[in-house]
C-alpha cells in the first residue's frame, strides 16, 4: 500500500467551487490537498480514511475516493475510473485512466480481448470488471463516456450470442383464437355466442388456450435493447470491429419476437429461471442500454446527452487481461485463483513451475514493494501450491509479478537480491 501522506502539497483546495472543478477532471491514483473545512464536509458525506478494496464493486462508494488521515489532508483516487456523484444531482465526480507520458490505457480494447475467451467471461470475477448505478441520477455525457457505452454494447452482444446459441427461452402465453369445427383449451361461451351462434354459424367457436412461444416479455426486452444497440453503433461506428454480421445473426434469432417499447416496470415482471442463467446478466445489460439509449425502438436515434453513473475496476480488468495473455502462451495449464489453505495466487501454471500475481502498477521504472514481494513469496512456500506448479515439490517455483507496460517488447526482469523472482511487463493497449 502506498503512503499517500508522504506526498507534499503545492496548493490546498479551500472552497466547494474549487472542489467541484477538481472532481470532474481526476486521474486514477491521484491526490489533491484540502483544508480542514472541506475535510469536515467530506467526512460528513461519508468519505472514508481507508483505501477501498477492489474485490467488490457493490460496496464501493464515490468511485473509490478516500481521505488521508494525517495532515496535510488529501483526497485520493484509487485504481477505478468512471463517472459518479459526490452529492447526487449536484457534485459529479469523473476519474479518467492515468496518463503516462502521453499514453492512456485503453480499457475498451482490453475488455474486447477478454470477450474472445469463454472461460474468462463465464468466470464470476468477470462480473466485477464494471458496475452501473441504474438508480442514481444521470450525468451529463462526455466524449470518454462513449467508450464505456461501447463496452456495455459489446458485452451485451457477446452475451446475447451465447444465449442465442443455447436457444431462446420459451414460455406459455394465453392465446384467443377463432376455430372451425373444434374446441381447444377453454371454450369462451359468451364470445362464441356473440360472434357466431347469433349468426347461425354453429360450427365456429372462440377458444382460449396456452401456447409455448418465444414471444415472451424477457425476449421482447432483449430484442428492443438489440435494436437500440444497433442504432448506437450506426451513429458511432467503432473502428476495428465489424459487428454487422453478428447483429444480423442475432436479429434473425429474434424474428418471432415482437418489437415493443420497454418500460422500467417491465423488468419487475420478468420471471427468473435456473435453466437460463444467462438471461439474468443479459437483462441487466439490456436495462443499462435502454436507460442510456432510449426505451422506444420506433424512434430514430438522437444522440446521447446523459449517461448512468458507472465505474470500471482497472485492477480486475488488468488481472483478467493477464489471464488471457498467459492462456495464449500456456493454454489450459493456466489456473486462475486456485485456493490452497488461506492462499489464493492469481495464477499458477501447472507443470511449468510458475506462480504469477498481477499488479496494476507501473513497475518498469519503480521497485516492487516489500508487501508485494512478501505476498507472492508466501504463495511459493505453500506446499499444496508447489505440488500443482511442479512435478517435483522440492524444486523452487519461479515467482513472477505481472505489471502493465506500453512497451512493444514485453520484458521479464529478475529482481535483484531475490532468487527466482521476476517482474514481467505485460503490454496493454493504449490511446
Amino acid at each position: 500500500m502506498e503512503n499517500f501522506n508522504s506526498r507534499g502539497c503545492a496548493k490546498k483546495i479551500k472552497t466547494i467551487e474549487e472542489l467541484k472543478e477538481k472532481l470532474i477532471n481526476l486521474r486514477e491514483h491521484e491526490c489533491f490537498c484540502i483544508d480542514e473545512r472541506l475535510l469536515s464536509f467530506l467526512t460528513n458525506l461519508g468519505l472514508n480514511f481507508e483505501e477501498p478494496q477492489y474485490d467488490d464493486l457493490k460496496k464501493l462508494k464515490f468511485l473509490g475516493l478516500f481521505l488521508t488521515s494525517k495532515s496535510p489532508f488529501k483526497v485520493c483516487t484509487h485504481y477505478f475510473v468512471g463517472a459518479g456523484w459526490l452529492v447526487e444531482g449536484e457534485i459529479p465526480i469523473r476519474i479518467f485512466p492515468k496518463d503516462r507520458n502521453g499514453k492512456i490505457p485503453d480499457y475498451l480494447k482490453m475488455y474486447l480481448k477478454l470477450l474472445e475467451d469463454e472461460e474468462i467471461i463465464t468466470n464470476t470475477e468477470f462480473q466485477n470488471v464494471f458496475k452501473v448505478d441504474i438508480e442514481k441520477p444521470l450525468i451529463e455525457v462526455k466524449e470518454e463516456d462513449k467508450r464505456f457505452l461501447y463496452l456495455v454494447v459489446f458485452a451485451y452482444l457477446s452475451l446475447l450470442k451465447r444465449l442465442v446459441k443455447k436457444g431462446l427461452k420459451k414460455g406459455f402465453l394465453y392465446k384467443e383464437q377463432n376455430l372451425n369445427g373444434r374446441i381447444k383449451g377453454k371454450l369462451d361461451i359468451k364470445l362464441t355466442t356473440q360472434r357466431f351462434f347469433s349468426k347461425t354459424k354453429y360450427t365456429r367457436t372462440v377458444c382460449k388456450f396456452e401456447t409455448l412461444t418465444e414471444n415472451i416479455l424477457e425476449n421482447q426486452i432483449l430484442k428492443t435493447a438489440l435494436i437500440q444497440a444497433e442504432k448506437f453503433l450506426k451513429e458511432f461506428p467503432f473502428k476495428g470491429e465489424d459487428i454487422n454480421y453478428l447483429i444480423g445473426y442475432l436479429k434473425k434469432a429474434f424474428w418471432r419476437v415482437s418489437t415493443v417499447k420497454v418500460y422500467e416496470k417491465d423488468f419487475l415482471k420478468v420471471k427468473k429461471s435456473p435453466f437460463f442463467p444467462e438471461y439474468r446478466n443479459a437483462l441487466k445489460l439490456a436495462q443499462i442500454i435502454l436507460k442510456n439509449l432510449g426505451i422506444d425502438p420506433f424512434l430514430s436515434f438522437k444522440g446521447i446527452s446523459y449517461i448512468t453513473p458507472y465505474i470500471i475496476n482497472m485492477p480486475k480488468l488488468f488481472e483478467l487481461y493477464v489471464w488471457k495473455k498467459l492462456k495464449e502462451k500456456y493454454g489450459a495449464d493456466v489456473k486462475y485463483q486456485v485456493q490452497k489453505g488461506g492462499d489464493i495466487p492469481d495464477f499458477i501454471v501447472n507443470e511449468h513451475n510458475l506462480i504469477v500475481d498481477a499488479k496494476y502498477k507501473y513497475l518498469d521504472l519503480k521497485k516492487v514493494s516489500k508487501e508485494d514481494i512478501c505476498q507472492i513469496a508466501r504463495y511459493g512456500r505453500n506446499i499444496d501450491i508447489r505440488k500443482l506448479v511442479s512435478y517435483n515439490e522440492d524444486l523452487e517455483p519461479e515467482l513472477c509479478i505481472a505489471y502493465p507496460t506500453f512497451e512493444e517488447n514485453e520484458k521479464k526482469e529478475q529482481l535483484k537480491d531475490y532468487f527466482k523472482f521476476f517482474k514481467l511487463g505485460v503490454k496493454i493497449p493504449f490511446n
